[in-house]
């Protein structure tokens, strides 16, 4: 013994439990099976033997997390909760195990808790609580024992599947909690929960009935007990549809009593009117709930998550009403991912919701763990979209992160691309295509801001456990590094994309092909989509997984009447030849805005090679499409083969060659007729009529004294000789949104107006934006003033454009953004 504990420190094992067995025990050797999808090992296997470990935990620092009443908050919720990590060190910090992330088996849970909160305080003979809840304090802080009174009973959520609640046999203040977790899953991968929390079971017929109407009616689950509770705008949207179905089912009554009082004495007749209202009522149970849609509700038809044991939520009681509004995407959720990808890999899922956690996600298997910042009542919107963008992310880390794990660290980066992957398309399918665009936009802005001078993602220097900022960096990129990837893999057809790789790979898990610990790596992934597309992908992930940085490029065109081309110049940099990033990064968001500025690691610095894919190494190469709108309204697209730094590419430009005269009597009829039919579509989508004609001076109608009311100023006005010398309307980069990179556009300013004000691409728009803040004029706040008074844009859109007007209000402007952010709020 001694000499194994000097070996076990040898290795850095401080702490390792080293079990002695016996001579009486006897050790079969067992016999390996003849086909087996796991590499032949010649380790012999012996019979399983059962050891029974006895321990407890002393003051836990870490691995359980303790949250009692204190002096400083005497009203806590008492909870108890696991620290998970998919890494190994957390396991051993509270469960006798083989605490590696590849060692998988099945789990039996026993919990025996105290019954109530207060009881459990009473007993624990913390000095802390002891004089929070003794009655000679209840003068000083009579509200921690009124608050534990009111709790409801203690609740154990753990990974797995609830075999049993039953009370203790000889406690009858305490209960027993039995769960079985029949997946083999790491020690790490697995969590619990003890805390007095109310529960409820989404049920989910019920709750797409409910789910009618407006986007924020109320839901309808079953609870525990089997009854069902329902919002109030739910319940009253179920009870007028069982009222509309009642007197459907009076009209079929009324007809068959009328069938059979004309032709009582003809059988046949009576017999083809009851099958008639058979049929009726057969046909009104097979279409379901009224009115039902796949819009903003992102409700769907199919219910494949009907297969997964249960969904439950819990939280405590004073949330109830949040956490029902709160969790109603999770069926749409669960049933996107299983059509899409695959079966839900446990046989339940649960979404724990608690006060004050260390982080804001925690996932384990089956079961995950949120802030309760996170809970939202029906009224509050914009929370709506951050708690949905993280409850379908940490939905999907059930299939990879926790079922699928990595090989080594360096492929740590994979899986959370993978389940980023998944929930931006969740994301893309529940919001809409425009919100899915401009969280992308945003996302690559900030990726290019923060890789400067960093690793790669994949990277076999990797240590774990990772630090803060460079973990949520890679779970920032490389979400995005896939996103790429899928674009391209589509170039050789729509249905070569991710969307074929996923469901092989946990196809591969379920049939043993990843092996016993089901584990993914990098080298595996890559050569599944080149088996799917046919691509090369060496070039890709020579670029964008194992080198690091983002390009820069840098685009100047002129027009060449001779030869009837548009001559355009590019050149190529990287974000690596920069010195530091300008953005630091605290946690990962689809859309969230940049914090202060941190200085660059210095241990990232040997990054600062040929490894990356600009600066001093190789360029990054590929295929980008550009859009030329040409002078008669046509936009043409045009692909350039991107291979060296600077590259001069010549276009064809389709159009024969005349100048764009805007001061000509024929353009303003032009416009006079698009403003015209502006005010038509205004009335078609149900503008007030007032709104609509306060609309018409916006959109360059003839209302010249609404015009120098709002100081309306269009373009040629200011500078008419350098707009009627333009050849083509605008040009446009990158219009498929294949590169994460900066695009730097030599662009004159009244172009980027008319792509503001003509493309209905919600990226084009944004870019627009962003580039007429360059060129601060009075036209350029007309554009912008347009934009954030048209109902009809993406209202992302108009929220750039109003901070864009600040930037307006300067004093050789006459503070012309500043006059119109003010026009707009009186209007308002």
């Amino acid at each position: 013994l001694k000499r194994l504990v000097q070996l076990a420190k040898r290795e850095s094992d401080d702490g390792e439990l080293v079990i002695l067995i016996p001579d009486s025990v006897v050790l079969t050797k067992l016999e390996q099976p003849a086909v087996t999808t796991d590499t032949p090992s010649d380790t012999p296997l012996y019979n399983s033997i059962v050891i029974h470990i006895e321990f407890f935990i002393h003051k836990p620092s870490a691995g359980l997390m303790f949250q009692l009443p204190d002096a400083t908050n005497p009203t806590r919720t008492p909870l108890l909760y696991t620290q998970c990590d998919i890494i190994p060190g957390n396991a051993r910090l509270w469960l006798p195990c083989v605490d590696d992330i590849h060692e998988r088996c099945t789990w039996e849970f026993m919990f025996i808790v105290p019954r109530h909160p207060l009881a459990a305080l009473l007993s624990s003979h913390n000095p802390e609580t002891d004089r929070l809840t003794s009655p000679s304090s209840s003068a000083t802080y009579p509200e921690t024992s009124a608050a534990l009174s009111s709790l409801p009973e203690f609740v154990v959520v753990s990974s797995g599947e609830l075999m049993e609640q039953t009370p203790h046999p000889s406690d009858p203040m305490k209960k027993i909690f039995l769960y079985n977790l029949h997946v083999p899953t790491p020690p790490c991968a697995l969590g619990f929960v003890v805390a007095p929390l109310t529960a409820v079971k989404i049920d989910a017929p019920c709750f797409l009935e409910t789910n009618l109407g407006k986007a924020h009616s109320g839901n309808s689950f079953a609870g525990e007990d089997g009854q069902t509770t329902t919002g109030a705008n739910g319940e009253g949207q179920r009870l007028a549809n069982e009222g509309d179905e009642d007197e459907e089912d009076d009209e079929d009554e009324d007809e068959d009593e009328d069938d059979e009082e004309e032709d009582g004495k003809d059988s046949k007749r009576k017999k083809a009117a009851s099958d008639r209202s058979q049929s009726k009522r057969q046909a009104k149970q097979n279409r379901g709930p009224k009115n039902s849609n796949t819009g903003g509700n992102g409700l769907i038809s199919s219910n494949r998550h009907d297969k997964i044991g249960g969904i439950y939520v819990f939280s405590t009681p004073e949330w109830r009403e949040e956490l029902i509004n709160t969790c109603r995407c999770i069926p749409s959720i669960l049933d996107f991912y299983s059509r899409e990808y695959g079966s839900y890999p446990f046989t339940t899922y649960k979404l724990v919701f608690l006060d004050e956690p260390y982080r804001h996600v925690i996932s384990t298997a089956s079961l995950t763990m949120l802030s309760s910042h996170l809970l939202h009542p029906a009224d509050i919107i914009d929370q709506t979209y951050e708690t949905r963008r993280i409850v379908s992310l940490a939905v999907a880390e059930q299939w990879f992160g926790l079922y699928i794990i990595p090989k080594a660290w360096s492929d740590l980066w994979l899986l959370w691309g993978l389940a980023g992957h998944m929930a931006s398309q969740f994301l893309k399918h529940h919001l809409g295509t425009n919100e899915y665009l401009f969280r992308l936009r945003k996302d690559m802005e900030r990726v290019c801001e923060l890789d400067v001078n960093r690793p790669p993602i994949c990277n076999a220097d990797l240590a774990s456990p990772l630090a803060g900022d460079h973990q949520a960096f890679i779970q920032l990129k490389s979400p995005l590094v896939l996103y790429i990837l899928d674009k391209r893999m589509m170039k050789g057809g729509l249905s070569l994309g991710l969307h074929r790789v996923i469901p092989k790979i946990l196809l591969s898990a379920m049939s043993g092909d990843l092996g016993r610990s089901m584990a993914l790596n990098t080298t595996l992934f890559l050569k599944t989509c080149r088996k799917v597309s046919g691509l090369d992908v060496k070039s890709f992930a020579d670029q964008w997984v194992y080198g690091s940085g983002c390009p820069v490029f840098h685009f100047s065109f002129q027009f060449n009447r001779k030869k009837l081309v548009v001559e355009i110049n590019m050149r190529q940099q990287s974000t690596n030849a920069s010195q530091a990033s300008t953005v630091s990064l605290t946690n990962y968001s689809l859309h969230s805005t940049a914090g202060k500025s941190a200085p660059t690691t210095p241990a990232f610095a040997h990054h600062r090679s040929s490894t990356s894919g600009g600066g001093s190494g190789l360029p990054f190469t590929g295929q980008m499409t550009i859009l030329v709108h040409e002078a008669n309204g046509t936009p043409y697209e045009h692909v350039l083969d991107i291979e060296e730094f600077r590259k001069k590419f010549e276009v064809q430009f389709n159009t024969k060659y005349k100048r764009i005269r805007r001061s000509t009597k024929r353009f303003q009829m032009r416009q006079a007729a698009a403003a015209a039919e502006e005010a038509n579509v205004s009335s078609m989508i149900g503008l007030d009529t007032d709104e609509a004609e306060d609309q018409q001076a916006l959109f360059g109608l003839d209302d010249e004294e609404e015009k120098r009311t709002w100081r309306i100023v269009e373009w040629g006005e200011e500078d008419e000789e350098s707009l009627a010398s333009s050849t083509f309307e605008w040009l446009r980069l990158d219009t498929d949104l294949e590169w994460m990179g900066q695009m730097y556009l030599d662009q004159p300013d009244f172009m980027w107006a008319a792509q503001l004000q003509k493309d209905r691409d919600v990226v084009a728009q944004y870019e627009a934006i962003q580039n007429l803040k360059r060129f601060p004029s009075n036209a350029a706040s007309t554009s912008l003033l347009r934009v954030v008074m048209d109902v009809r844009m993406f209202y992302r859109v108009r929220m750039e454009a109003a901070a864009a007007l600040a930037t307006m209000a300067l004093p050789q402007l006459e503070y012309i953004g500043l006059y119109h952010l003010r026009r707009i709020y009186e209007r308002r």
